[in-house]
């Protein structure tokens, strides 16, 4: 491949982010992914750190840290995630795991593992259009990390006198959608009315009803706020949700809500076992 074409440059390093994520387990080095995809090391080292702006050993740390991390959030304990992400001493996983998220695994266990997060609270809402950018899934990912995936993606060039036209304020929602048995996240302004899609942009609708809503605990920077939005997904599905009187309606759709520091997710519900009308 020529990698002095910068198009040509980025879509290799998508595969490579991609192949790196397909093993967290600790199979994967600078030196291993620069041979599966056929380059010399030093080169593939440059290229990394040119188009991504991180090194490759930076990278592979990093995504193993998260993974690590989304495992610890289901329950998992730090010795357990360790090894699951490929470290060979609980010493070596604490040092990188406090480099990136500035506390102690076995700390992040207790407060994000647990999710030791407010009740949520319960809305009646009209339904509404989204209009906003679309980004296609990897076939590998996984459920625990599709929460905040707008999170370090390249949004596609629309003007603003284009985006304008859409007449939404200054929150954004963001939605899962499956279009030809692929999944698709849609992320842009609520609208009552679709007025206005701008190229590339689609719109979609957002049926009305109960939801009960999860707010996230405030953020420093991005990579904090998308692990918050994963950790509220889990908390809210696997957690609130099973011990509550409510099922998830899935005739609606759940989404994901930002302004500001109110960062959001909607769970469409209807109660598990409704009482009986006229009885």
């Amino acid at each position: 491949m020529n990698l002095s074409n910068y198009e040509e440059k980025v879509a290799v390093l998508k595969r490579v982010k991609r192949y790196v994520d397909d093993h967290l387990d600790g199979s994967a080095t600078g030196k291993s992914v620069a041979e599966h995809f056929g380059y010399p090391y030093m080169t593939f080292r440059r290229f990394v750190q040119e188009v991504g702006g991180v090194s490759i050993h930076a990278y592979i740390r990093l995504r193993r840290i998260q993974k690590a991390a989304a495992l610890l959030r289901t329950g998992m304990t730090p010795t357990e995630a360790s090894e699951k992400v490929g470290y060979a001493t609980l010493a070596g996983f604490n040092k990188a795991f406090f480099s990136i998220y500035g506390v102690t695994s076995s700390a992040y266990a207790e407060t994000q593992g647990s999710c030791r997060m407010t009740e949520p609270e319960f809305r009646e809402l009209p339904g509404f259009y989204v209009v906003g950018y679309v980004f296609q899934a990897a076939e590998d990912l996984q459920e625990e990390d599709r929460g905040g995936y707008w999170i370090g993606q390249d949004f596609p060039n629309v003007s603003g006198e284009d985006f304008a036209k859409i007449g939404g304020g200054a929150e954004s929602v963001a939605i899962w959608v499956e279009w030809e048995n692929r999944w698709y996240y849609v992320m842009g302004p609520p609208v009552e009315k679709v007025r206005y899609v701008p190229k590339p942009m689609k719109s979609h609708w957002i049926p009305g009803g109960p939801f009960m809503v999860f707010k996230a605990p405030p953020s420093a920077n991005n990579t904090e706020l998308s692990d918050n939005m994963r950790a509220v997904w889990w908390y809210a599905l696997r957690q609130w949700l099973p011990e509550s009187d409510y099922d998830l309606d899935d005739t609606r759709l759940s989404f994901e809500f930002y302004l500001n520091q109110d960062n959001l997710v909607f769970v469409p519900v209807k109660l598990r076992n409704p009482p009986n009308e006229g009885i």
